[in-house]
């Protein structure tokens, strides 16, 4: 399905595709927080909506 990679955060929220499982890549901060890095506009939408999150916590950052 061509889509612009902006508009693929339409298709969680509007439940147009539906995810059983999303596998993330975080990485912590000092302070024990973790973030989402650059991929936010699409990470966040897909743990919103996904039965499952699986995540690789990346100590490098």
């Amino acid at each position: 399905m061509p889509i612009f990679l902006s508009e693929i955060q339409n298709l969680f929220r509007r439940d147009l595709l539906s995810l059983d499982v999303a596998f993330i890549r975080v990485s912590p901060d000092k302070h024990g927080y973790c973030s989402l890095g650059v991929s936010i506009d699409i990470t966040l939408p897909a743990i919103q909506k996904a039965k499952k999150v699986i995540t690789q916590v990346n100590p490098q950052k």
